[in-house]
Formats: structure tokens, C-alpha cells, sequence
């Protein structure tokens, strides 16, 4: 065989050498043909010169335009588009100019309007299954209240509109601001703080962005980014019309400058793109000179707006003018009472306080300059009567603890025969459960909400199982020093008599407070324990939340007593008492009538007066009484705080030095104040939501202001309405011209 091929080998060798040369020859020819063949590239239209726009030429454009810097791509990693400093997101969004844009095309974005707000509609936060607290909600309420605004404002939306949009390009720019990485990042931390290292999969791999949109296309539609692109095109043939240029070199300089301040923020973040500016454009599937043409398009565009922002003239000498009447300054010293009434809850509150801890008195509108002993006020009413006690102290709440049992210990106590029934009467909406089979498929069955309702009662009951849980979570718990007032009477997290047994060295009562569990589920660790003071009477500042459970106690027994007086407007039409509930405005009018009487004494005007005037002028007789005795003696001290003892002065109006302006949004005192002289006092103010206070003019001043500051301010306002007049006219132009194509065909998603 060897020497068949040895003495034929010339043969094969000149056989197979034409058969290459044949087939290179045939294959690079037809390769060279095809190449040839021009790919069609079809006009889409006509610009404001006159000119075509080629379909590849906008689509490159659009493509270009379509991600910046700042997106971030749906699997993480680089950013879209490094190249690009955001046109569509500042020169256009920003402004106010797509705003613009799109009501001039709405009709041709209506559609997808509608299917982004649909999913705006549908679109929930994340929200950890099991521990609500932990959601992206709560997070932004936190960190970016403006996210969770405007999502409320989208979805009460009915249809799409310019408003709806807005919302949308509003949305756009906050999550800019607040990445979903910088969320997700926030979100772990919080996890592992309450529930350990084992991270929740949705929360690790999910997808945190506002309705799942990343890109402009994902915003707001491919059609959103071919009108600008075209807006754009037709303001760069404008701008060469008037004279502008931007060479190629130029472009590409300013494309690299950007790659350069791309590059080095990633670097901040710890992630550095291992390519070259050439190489990271072919990434992007451009060449370098279809980059540097769409480039070039843009800053022609921004050299004309720019431009005609810039040349927006502000006089300095009219602008210090107006300036230094707007900053002319006043100061003075306002005079308010700590108390602030603006509700029947606070009105009997207050009613009440005065009656269980201050001398009665013959005038029902004055304010006490004492209280009542507290032998007196612990005998009348013991809720507000206080020990004060320090110690170290630790809390975490019972469900807190419970999520140290994992989602298989909940599971399997929930399958366990004995503790079915307990689930039952818990929950009789469960099925049935003779089996372990049946157990688990009725489980299956429920709702999301009462699968969180069973699995919460589960983790409560295995805390009760597992007690070591409570002194592991409590040992770790970060304790602070706290102050308690405890009163012998009321609901107490901790009672008195524990709290002074342990303070006085009882070791049953100190070991009772390293794991005592509350009314409320809340476990203490409390350490250290020192009492501070002797018996002391509340303020009513702190004594609301004792005063809210005693106030109704005292509104029901003096319905029964009221009501007799005047039966026909207390009693239904079957002669029975109508509940305090529904008659709770009349009740309190009849009740405290002596007190209504007294001041309409002092404002007669004839007008029928309801509960919601009368609360916020309690205070009003006693606040003419002060303002007298201070045009006497400023420093009289039966009316002025002076800080010391919080109780007594509750009673006593707080003086506080201000300055303020024309500009102040207390718009009641800077309408009085600029009309007053020095040494003159305000008349007295009683607003709706229960402030009383007046004012004392000391000085009026004139401030220097940075002018410059001022200026530049001022100029800002003024450019971005000389750009958005000449986009109104541009736009007015292109209309006439019919210079955009919408839709656009082959647009890039």
C-alpha cells in the first residue's frame, strides 16, 4: 500500500493542489461578490435642510442614546453604555424637554403608556416572605421617600397621559439616584442583622429595579428614544445652519474624555473594564466611526442650547435690589405655649390632667401656676404618679426571637397531630388534617397573608418550647441605659414592686428582669438597676398615653350624667341612649359647657361656634393674660419657661429668638412683622392646628447677600427657559416640516 502511494504521490499532489487552488479561487470570489452587495438603507425621511435620514444612520443614533453610564444591565456587571454621560437622562429628562417631546407625539406613545403603567400598576416591592419590616418599601421610605410618591401617584393614575409620563421619567431619575445594587446591598445587611447569614434567594438573585425597567426602551419605549434622536439630528442641522462646528477629531476626543471619567468611577467601585477605548466601542457593536458620528450630533446639538441657556443676561444691580427686599430681615421673639391642642382627644386630655393634678379653680379657661402634691394626685389618680428607676437595658419582641426556628422546624411543628388543634382554633379556616398528608396539603392551600399569620403563631409557640432561644437573643441584644417611670397603677411593662425589690438588692426580683416578658411580647434584659428619684406627677406631656384610657373612663360617666339633662338630643327614636360614639361632639359641648361659655366671652361675634373652634382657643384667655403681663415685664417668670422644671413649666409659654424673612414660611408673622417697628408687640395667633403665640420685634437688620451666589441661581432659571422656548420653536419647525418619523422602523429594543 505504501508503495502504491510512493510511486503515485506526484500524481495525488498536483490532483489536490488544483482542487484547493479551484476551490479558493471559486469561494473568495463569491465571498468578494456578496460583500459587494450594498445592504438596503432606506430613507425614513426628510430633515429641516431638506436632507434624507437614513434608516442606519438613526438607528445607530437611537442605539447609542438608548443606555448611558449610569444603567446598570439586567444581569449586573458594566454599565450599558460608558460612552455616554447621559444626554437623554440630563439634557432631556432633567430639563423638562421630553416633557416637551412627548406631548408634541403622544399620540404615538399612548400605547406603551398604557402597557408600562399597567405593570406599574401590578409591579409589588420586594418584601421578605416571612419578616414584613424587611421590604424595598421600607427602605425607600427611609432613604428615598420621593420612590414611593411617585409610584402612590402613578398607580392612581387611570390612563396614559403627559402626567403619567412624567411619573415615569420622575421614577427614572430617582432610581439613577438610588441604584437597586445600593438597595440590595442595604436589604442584606438588614437580613443578616435579624435573620442571620442565610440570605433570602429573591433578595440575592432577584431583580430590585422600579418594574423591572433598566433601560430607557424598558421606560419608556424604543419610540421614546427615536424622537429624541431625531430631535436631536434636526438640532445639529440647526446648529451647523447658525454657524456651529464640531470636527471629527473633536467628537472622538470628548467620546474618550467620557470612556476616561467612566473608567475611573468604576474604579471606585472596585470594577475596571480590562479594555481599550477602540476595544470597548466594537464591544458595544459600533465602529469608531459610527460612534464619532452619533457623537458628533450630539454636541452640535448641546453647543446650539447651550449656547442660547448662556447668553441669558441678568442685570446685578436690579437682581441686588430685589434681593435685599426679599432677604430684609426681622428679628424677633416669639412666645408659644409646649402644649398644643387640635384635637377632642387633646382637649379632654388636657380637661382631665387639670382636674386630677391641679388645684381646682373659679375661672375654667385659666392654666395653674402649681400642681397638687403628689400625695394628693397619687390618692385622686395613682396612673400619674411616677417612680424613676436607671438600668441597663436590653429588648427584642417575641417574634424577633422566632425567627431563629427555620422554615423546617415551623413546618414540621405545624404537621405534628397535637399541634394541628391548637392550629385549628387558632385558625378554623384550616382543612382538614387526619393525616400528615392532609396536614400538608391544607397548608399548601392558604393565602400568602395566612400563611404568614400561621407561621408567625407557629415561631410563638416554638419560643415557648425553646426558652434558651430568649436568653441567646437577649445575651447578644445591645443594651442601653434607660430611665423607667413607673407608677403603682395602670399598665406597666414592668410593675413597680419588682422594679424596687431589685433596686434595693433582691436577687429573686433582679434574676426575674434578665428575661421578664411584657404585656406587649416584648422580652427584657434589665441590669443595674438604681432609683433615681423620689415619687414624682407626670407632665401632661408625658402622661398622654395613661391620659387616653382615663379621659374615656371620664367622658362615658359624664354621658350618663349629661345626657339626662337634655334627652332628646342624647335618645333614638326608640327612646334608648345613643351610643357615646355617634353623639361625641354634643357630649363634649354639654360636658365642659361652663368652659365653651367662657370663651365665647370673649370673642361675641353671634356665630355658631363648633368643637373644632373652641379646641384651639383654650388657651387664648391665658395667652391675653401673659402678653399683658409681658408688655409689663418681659421677664415676668408666673408666665415664662425658664426651662428648669419640665412640670411646672408646661404651663408657661417658651420664648424663642428668630430671625426672619420675606421669604419665612410662617407667612402670619412676616406679614406683620415688616409692617412693625422695634419694641412692638404682635397680636396673638390662634391657628387651626392648636398653636397660640404672638411675637416681640427686637430689631430689623439688613444683611449683606453673595450676590454671585444670587446671580448664578437666577441665570440657571433663565437658561433653562431660553433652551426650552428655543426647543418650543425648533419643535414648531420640525411639526411644520414633518422633519420625525414615528414609529421608526427596525428600531432596536
Amino acid at each position: 500500500m505504501l508503495e502504491f502511494f510512493r510511486k503515485y504521490q506526484r500524481t495525488f499532489f498536483i490532483f489536490t493542489t488544483a482542487i484547493v487552488v479551484a476551490s479558493f479561487t471559486f469561494f473568495g470570489t463569491f465571498s468578494a461578490l456578496a460583500d459587494g452587495e450594498t445592504r438596503e438603507d432606506p430613507a425614513i425621511g426628510h430633515a429641516l435642510d431638506g436632507s434624507s435620514i437614513r434608516l442606519s444612520e438613526m438607528q445607530a443614533l437611537s442605539r447609542f442614546l438608548s443606555a448611558d453610564r449610569e444603567d446598570m444591565p439586567k444581569e449586573g456587571g458594566l454599565p450599558s453604555n460608558l460612552l455616554n454621560d447621559g444626554v437623554v437622562r440630563y439634557d432631556f429628562l432633567r430639563t423638562g424637554l421630553a416633557d416637551l417631546l412627548v406631548a408634541a407625539y403622544f399620540d404615538s406613545f399612548r400605547e406603551d403608556l398604557e402597557q408600562r403603567l399597567e405593570k406599574a400598576k401590578r409591579f409589588l416591592p420586594y418584601v421578605h416572605s416571612e419578616v414584613p419590616f424587611l421590604s424595598a418599601k421600607a427602605i425607600w421610605d427611609r432613604f428615598f421617600p420621593q420612590i414611593n410618591e411617585e409610584m402612590e401617584a402613578l398607580k392612581g393614575e387611570n390612563g396614559a397621559s403627559i402626567k403619567v409620563f412624567t411619573h415615569f421619567s420622575k421614577l427614572y431619575q430617582q432610581q439613577g439616584a438610588f441604584h437597586p445594587e445600593a438597595l440590595r446591598r442595604i436589604l442584606v445587611m438588614q437580613h443578616q442583622q435579624y435573620l442571620g447569614p442565610q440570605i433570602d434567594e429573591k433578595l440575592r438573585f432577584g431583580d430590585l429595579s422600579i418594574c423591572g425597567f433598566h433601560t430607557l426602551n424598558d421606560w419608556f419605549g424604543s419610540q421614546f428614544v427615536s424622537l429624541v434622536s431625531q430631535f436631536i439630528w434636526n438640532g445639529a442641522l440647526m446648529a451647523e445652519k447658525k454657524g456651529y462646528r464640531v470636527s471629527l477629531e473633536e467628537a472622538k476626543a470628548d467620546l474618550i474624555y467620557n470612556y476616561q471619567r467612566s473608567v475611573e468611577k468604576l474604579k471606585e467601585m472596585k470594577v475596571e473594564p480590562k479594555l481599550s477605548f477602540a476595544q470597548y466601542v466594537r464591544s458595544m457593536g459600533f465602529n469608531e466611526k459610527m460612534a464619532v458620528n452619533a457623537w458628533r450630533k450630539v454636541l452640535l446639538f448641546r453647543k446650539f442650547f447651550n449656547d442660547v441657556g448662556n447668553a441669558a443676561f441678568l442685570d446685578g444691580l436690579s437682581h441686588r435690589e430685589f434681593t435685599s427686599f426679599a432677604k430684609e430681615t426681622v428679628s424677633i421673639q416669639k412666645y408659644e405655649w409646649p402644649i398644643q391642642l387640635k384635637s377632642w382627644q387633646d382637649f379632654v386630655d388636657f380637661q382631665v390632667y387639670l382636674s386630677m393634678a391641679t388645684p381646682a379653680q373659679k375661672d375654667p379657661l385659666a392654666v395653674p401656676f402649681d400642681l397638687l402634691s403628689v400625695e394628693e394626685v397619687e390618692k385622686k389618680c395613682p396612673e400619674l404618679v411616677v417612680t424613676p428607676y436607671r438600668a441597663n437595658s436590653a429588648t427584642i419582641t417575641k417574634d424577633q426571637v422566632g425567627l431563629k426556628a427555620s422554615l423546617r422546624q415551623v413546618l414540621d411543628w405545624q404537621m405534628e397531630e397535637k399541634n394541628w388543634a391548637l392550629l385549628k382554633k387558632e385558625f378554623p379556616a384550616l382543612g382538614l388534617g387526619s393525616s400528615r398528608e392532609e396536614r400538608f396539603k391544607s397548608l399548601e392551600k392558604l393565602d400568602s397573608a395566612l400563611k404568614q399569620k400561621l407561621d408567625r403563631f407557629a415561631r410563638s409557640c416554638l419560643v415557648d418550647l425553646n426558652p434558651n432561644w430568649v436568653v441567646e437573643a437577649l445575651q447578644t441584644a445591645k443594651a442601653e441605659t434607660k430611665v423607667f417611670e413607673i407608677s403603682s397603677k395602670g399598665k406597666q411593662r414592668i410593675p413597680l414592686a419588682i422594679m424596687e425589690k431589685a433596686a434595693q438588692g433582691d436577687a429573686e426580683a433582679k434574676n426575674s428582669l434578665l428575661c421578664y416578658l411584657d404585656d406587649a411580647k416584648v422580652y427584657h434584659r434589665i441590669e443595674n438597676i438604681e432609683k433615681i428619684g423620689e415619687k414624682q406627677v407626670l407632665s401632661f406631656a408625658k402622661a398622654r398615653p395613661v391620659l387616653k384610657e382615663i379621659s374615656n373612663t371620664y367622658l362615658e360617666k359624664q354621658y350618663a350624667k349629661t345626657r339626662e339633662k337634655t334627652p332628646e338630643q342624647f335618645q333614638a327614636a326608640e327612646g334608648k341612649w345613643k351610643p357615646l360614639k355617634e353623639v361625641r361632639e354634643a357630649a363634649i359641648l354639654a360636658i365642659f359647657s361652663d368652659v365653651f361659655r367662657a370663651i365665647d366671652a370673649i370673642e361675641k361675634n353671634g356665630k355658631e361656634r363648633t368643637l373644632s373652634y373652641y379646641i384651639p382657643r383654650r388657651l387664648l384667655k391665658a395667652t391675653e393674660q401673659a402678653l399683658a403681663a409681658f408688655q409689663k415685664n418681659p421677664e415676668d417668670r408666673d408666665w415664662l419657661n425658664g426651662g428648669s422644671d419640665l412640670t411646672q413649666g408646661q404651663f408657661k409659654l417658651e420664648r424663642k429668638e428668630i430671625e426672619i424673612q420675606r421669604t419665612t414660611d410662617e407667612d402670619w408673622m412676616k406679614d406683620e412683622a415688616f409692617f412693625m417697628i422695634p419694641n412692638q408687640w404682635s397680636a396673638i395667633r390662634v391657628a387651626d392646628d392648636g398653636k397660640i403665640a404672638f411675637f416681640y420685634v427686637q430689631d430689623r437688620l439688613m444683611k449683606e447677600v453673595p450676590i454671585l451666589d444670587e446671580l448664578a441661581f437666577g441665570k440657571e432659571v433663565l437658561a433653562a427657559d431660553a433652551e426650552r422656548y428655543l426647543a418650543e420653536g425648533l419643535l414648531e419647525k420640525i411639526k411644520e416640516s414633518d422633519a420625525i418619523a414615528l414609529p421608526l422602523g427596525g428600531q432596536i429594543e
